[in-house]
């Protein structure tokens, strides 16, 4: 910033001045870059190539994975859409999560609320053809997840606002068992399973490809190994946090010994071994440990 004008600087060259500017993001391979800007009571999406169409409002940028494409939230005279390279789509009272973008690249999904319904919505990035929208209706869409292959989406439906199971993981459009709480969905490397951590009540449990495992205080952050056999995740119990192993149907394999924090766990590449971090005490540690 300077006096009044704020800027982005790139590789050591200043950009153009402008009332704010904010979310500056390069793409995954580095070559291209956006950031969300307000000139004259307007908001846009600056990128390497310019200046992008001026909104009432617009949200933070998103690159595809190959970088080739980009797609934003905005808003209009109160209707919301997203812009994905230049061009607008559907307009709806609120677009509520921001587009995630297919590994591919070639899909864009998003949860929107319209007329007192909210829906997700999926685009194809090339086509000029309307966005389909999902069939089932909810209260509120998010946490929009693509398989790695890029064919199957799954997301999060809530209904109601009362204190009873009211959650639901939607997979390729058909719903999951409805829970308290669920966190995000997680899809397995070859895209054949799901895992999410669920609630009902005070018991948490991961759910994995429908069914449930062990009920604990805490559950966060599941995984697949890389060949899709076992999920890992951090749970916690009576003040105690500790890592565990699961097979593909949520059975426990290895319960990991407790310690007064756990930091998130990863499998080797083989898939044999976990590695992750604790404190016990006033001692850090790092622990390889086999999987079985």
């Amino acid at each position: 910033r300077l006096g009044e004008e704020w800027f982005v600087v790139v590789d050591g060259r200043r950009g153009k001045g402008y009332n704010l500017v904010w979310n500056p993001v390069f793409s995954p391979d580095g070559k291209r870059f956006a950031y969300a800007a307000r000139d004259k009571n307007k908001m846009f999406i600056v990128t390497d190539d310019g200046e992008g169409q001026r909104y009432d409002s617009a949200g933070e940028p998103f690159f595809s994975p190959d970088g080739s494409h980009i797609a934003y939230r905005a808003e209009r005279e109160a209707r919301w859409f997203v812009v994905i390279n230049g061009r607008e789509g559907k307009r709806y009272d609120y677009v509520r999560t921001p587009p995630v973008f297919s590994p591919n690249g070639k899909r864009v999904a998003y949860g929107v609320e319209d007329g007192g319904k909210g829906f997700m919505v999926t685009a194809e990035v090339l086509s000029s053809n309307e966005a389909a929208e999902s069939k089932e209706t909810y209260d509120i869409v998010t946490s929009p997840v693509f398989s790695p292959d890029g064919k199957r989406l799954a997301y999060i439906g809530v209904r109601g606002k009362e204190l009873s199971d009211r959650q639901v993981v939607v997979v390729d459009d058909r719903e999951g068992k409805i829970y308290y709480e669920v966190t995000a969905p997680v899809f397995s490397p070859d895209s054949a399973q799901l895992v999410y951590p669920a609630r009902r009540g005070k018991e948490w449990f991961v759910v994995v490809n429908e069914k449930e495992g062990p009920v604990y205080d805490m559950i966060v952050t599941p995984q697949f190994s890389p060949d899709g056999s076992r999920v890992v995740y951090r749970a916690r119990k009576e003040g105690k946090r500790f890592v565990v192993i699961a097979d593909r149907n949520g059975v426990t394999i290895k319960e990991h010994p407790h310690y007064e924090a756990v930091w998130q766990p990863v499998f080797t590449p083989d898939g044999k071994s976990i590695a992750y971090g604790v404190k016990d005490g006033q001692e850090l540690w790092w622990k390889v440990e086999p999987v079985e």
